[in-house]
């Protein structure tokens, strides 16, 4: 059997599928509300799916999740369920065949002391895999290849494991979970799903997206490249972002961001934002810090490929009580696939103003001024930068090391690099950069310690681009910018 365990992630919940065609027959997670007990189908956040609990244990299925725990998802959890339980998911008016090559379960767990198994809905009754997702101290995404697995029969009263089934037939599957096939024993013994997908074949295109309820997944192949947040996350309920990527995985699929780091709290993987957001000349709030903003993605879609467009709406009560944005943000995203070990994913970002007196954005009020777009990396200890002119030195204050930074270093297992490069036509290229070489944000200074107007009529347009890869000609992708439409 091909088991694939892809780390931790930190993934939120699922609305419903994207561009990647019929071959994603469901992806579902619990709503981001508060903890109950049991878990009902008020907590399932996609309207097609209809949710079904068995076994003797099944009222201790519990809806989880920790404000005090940082990016701790909406999950579900068996730690009180006194007896033996499972969950599935039936989609409305809807089979899936499973049979086909590519078919899988891809799964967010994190199990102490258990192994998480398939159970499938047949007409000749229901399964369970003898292969699972196995026991983890982390969450980790694991795919299971549905071609390579074997069966058993199911019990689905008391969830208990019958015969062994020579020839399995999955063309018409009519419900789909999980079980561990052991009651509960607490946060030490116990299952924990974050979400589920169900594939019915591998997606047409490489490059693709899965809308979910806080975001977009982006993926090439089965393997996750980046998540875009829509939705708010907190932590203790203070620091609350949104219109982020994290996580961003490096090539080799190790995680490249941070999210609510211990010595910046208020950073979050790729972000663009700024201290100073006046208007009429009055603060309304600080977004670089978190502080009194809220982003508010009011439209949002999957375009053709591996891309996203949204319309962020910036708000405040500090205008208009919080009933009205004072600026609205066009962002679009999109992740190309692997060519000479290089990824290139592109940021495009249109502030417009909506508020009735002057809006002005600006960096931070002293001689470091940083603000705009920004990259709260993983530092691992051999980080070196180099920019055009060659070795880059970070100091307090901004460096003019020139139009793109390439950040190299040991993430994970082995050597990567992500380089930052600057559109041309961006305004104040080109743009200096704070930088540093432990425990901050990689920033590309824009517009500084004076803030700048942000008009109407129309809008000031950001272009940067993230170059994931191992020996790129940085400059060369640098000049392929000026074509960008």
């Amino acid at each position: 059997m091909k088991l694939i365990a892809l780390g931790c992630l930190s993934i939120l919940a699922l609305a419903a599928a994207a561009d990647a065609g019929d071959a994603l027959f469901f992806r579902e997670d619990t709503r981001d509300t508060p903890p109950a007990l049991p878990i009902t189908q008020a907590h399932v956040s996609n309207p097609e799916l209809t949710l079904g609990l068995y076994g003797p244990g099944k009222t201790g299925i519990k809806k989880s999740y920790h404000e005090t725990s940082k990016n701790d998802p909406h999950y579900i959890w068996s730690g009180q369920c006194k007896g033996l339980w499972a969950f599935a998911f039936a989609k409305k008016n809807a089979i899936a065949d499973l049979s086909g090559p590519g078919a899988r379960i891809s799964m967010r767990t994190k199990n102490y002391s258990r192994t998480i198994y398939v159970i499938l809905k047949t007409p000749g009754g229901w399964l369970v895999s003898n292969q699972g997702a196995g026991p983890s101290k982390d969450w980790q995404r694991i795919n299971l290849l549905l071609e390579d697995m074997s069966w058993s029969k199911l019990d689905i009263k008391t969830v208990t494991r019958g015969a062994r089934v020579t020839k399995a037939d999955l063309k018409q599957v009519s419900e789909i979970g999980v079980t561990d096939l052991k009651p509960g024993g607490g946060s030490k013994a116990c299952s924990r799903v974050d979400w589920i997908e169900v594939w019915t074949a591998a997606p047409k295109q490489t490059m693709h997206v899965v809308k979910a309820v806080d975001g977009y997944q982006f993926y090439n192949r089965d393997r996750p490249v980046l998540f875009y947040h829509t939705g708010t996350n907190s932590f203790k309920g203070k620091h609350a972002r949104a219109n982020y990527v994290h996580p961003l995985t490096s090539l080799a699929g190790e995680t490249l961001t941070e999210d609510f780091p211990g010595d910046h709290l208020h950073h979050r993987g790729i972000f663009w934002t700024w201290h100073q957001a006046t208007v009429g000349g009055k603060s309304v709030g600080d977004p670089w810090a978190c502080q009194g903003i809220v982003w508010e993605a009011v439209k949002s879609e999957i375009l053709d490929g591996a891309a996203v467009k949204a319309t962020v709406h910036w708000k405040s009560q500090e205008y208009k009580g919080g009933k009205e944005a004072f600026l609205s943000e066009t962002v679009t995203i999109r992740a190309h696939g692997i060519k000479a070990q290089a990824r290139a994913i592109d940021f495009t970002i249109e502030l417009s103003s909506l508020a009735d007196a002057e809006l002005k954005l600006g960096g931070a009020e002293n001689d470091k001024g940083y603000g705009g777009f920004s990259t709260r990396i993983v530092m691992p200890k051999d980080l070196a930068m180099n920019g055009p002119k060659g070795k880059v030195t970070p100091i307090r204050t901004p460096v003019p090391a020139g139009e793109w930074l390439n950040f190299t270093g040991t993430f994970g297992a082995g050597k990567s690099a992500i380089a930052i490069l600057v559109h041309p036509k961006n305004p104040g290229y080109p743009t200096p950069w704070i930088l540093r070489a432990k425990g901050s944000a990689q920033n590309a200074v824009w517009p500084g310690r004076h803030a700048v107007t942000i008009p109407k009529d129309k809008p000031i347009i950001l272009r940067y681009r993230l170059l994931l890869h191992r020996n790129a000609d940085i400059a060369k992708q640098h000049a392929k910018m000026k074509d960008w439409k």
